[in-house]
């Protein structure tokens, strides 16, 4: 739960008003999203690299490796049009964080989140009031910045609507009800400030580091006793304390983030979401109208991969492994469904696996991280 949770706050936040000092941007909140804006971003699961280290002088990122096949598209909402609009009468927006309909109010040089209703992760939609509210984007914002935020909420379940307890404790007595509690402290520093370079467009950015440690913390009643579970050697696999590590370069004109990275504790790249012209998509594999469902796995890899069609093989296809630039490293023939594919002697990096027919249609297209 804390993995979707941090991976989707930031998602869709920010910014701007034109305005330098000292040769470095400032992010205001003079286009805050509004109701009506659409914002257009794509997202890489897997990626190689480690981010820069923290600098006073001007930095130059280069992302132009990351080249869409499709943009998500999203639509801010008034928050008055919402169905749980009344429970959230100070918010003026509804963006699409924790997969859910959340309320988002622009109080003048903050972005806050008061609520929502969705699914956070259980399988199970709620209605979510926190505690206090969360300032998901604080401005103004220059070059050495900070902000610390703090979030939780809580929820009672009802174990008929959680059936994976079935699974995961098979042999515990019957549970009367769950409570979990979720926790999060964020802080935020703006650490560098530079250039980003993408696939259409160059842009001023301040670097923001956010750092989230977060607890999901979980209750079973039984025989009318609250019990934690972790206290009786049982392991709740989406339970417990993490700390995420996230990367926004933000731009002082443009209301979607340029890039967000989300990284280990070392900085090492984990995936991405990223700004996308729904004008300029460049692909060297655009347009593609896939027609085949193809699976690729293990992905990231760094000995092979399994390449699995849906159905069974009814004519001469071939997989071939092509850099970003089109060169083709790999060729290979299905002779069923499955295919391996030894890629140990293959230098690290983004490659896409494409399959192929005796027209030379391309049938589908997967983006492959090899390590």
């Amino acid at each position: 739960m804390q993995t979707f949770l941090r991976n989707t706050l930031f998602l869709i936040l920010i910014t701007c008003n034109p305005f330098t000092l000292f040769g470095q941007i400032t992010v205001t909140n003079s286009v805050f999203p509004e109701a009506g804006d659409l914002l257009f971003t794509s997202r890489d699961p897997g990626t190689i690299g480690t981010m820069t280290p923290p600098s006073a002088t001007a930095q130059t990122w280069d992302f132009s490796i990351f080249n869409p096949f499709e943009v998500d598209t999203t639509e801010v909402f008034d928050a008055a049009t919402g169905a749980n609009a009344a429970a959230f009468p100070d918010a003026d927006i509804i963006l699409p964080l924790f997969n859910a309909e959340s309320y988002v109010d622009n109080d003048g040089d903050s972005l806050v989140l008061h609520g929502f209703f969705g699914d956070p992760g259980f399988g199970i939609p709620f209605l979510i009031t926190p505690s206090s509210p969360s300032v998901l984007l604080n401005t103004p914002l220059t070059y050495g910045a900070t902000f610390e935020d703090d979030f939780s909420f809580g929820q009672a379940i009802d174990p008929a609507d959680f059936p994976q307890l079935d699974s995961l404790l098979p042999a515990f007595p019957p549970i009367d009800s769950i409570r979990f509690l979720f926790t999060s402290h964020r802080e935020d520093t703006v650490d560098a400030f530079g250039l980003v370079q993408t696939y259409f467009a160059d842009f001023d950015v301040l670097r923001v580091k956010s750092v989230d440690y977060t607890d999901l913390f979980i209750e079973f009643k039984v025989f009318g006793l609250w019990l934690d579970p972790s206290g009786l050697g049982i392991e709740i696999p989406f339970g417990g304390p993490d700390t995420s590590y996230t990367y926004d370069f933000r731009n002082d004109v443009e209301k979607e983030v340029i890039l967000s990275m989300n990284t280990d504790e070392f900085g090492n790249y984990q995936a991405a979401t990223y700004k996308v012209d729904p004008n300029n998509i460049t692909s060297i594999f655009s347009p593609i109208l896939p027609d085949l469902s193809l699976s690729v796995f293990p992905n990231p890899t760094d000995d092979h991969i399994q390449f699995q069609i849906g159905e069974g093989l009814t004519e001469n296809l071939w997989v071939h492994l092509q850099t970003i630039t089109g060169q083709q490293i790999k060729r290979q023939a299905f002779t069923s469904n499955q295919l391996n594919m030894n890629v140990e002697s293959v230098s690290p990096g983004i490659y896409f696996g494409l399959i192929v027919d005796e027209s030379g249609k391309i049938r589908a297209v997967e983006k492959i991280i090899i390590h």
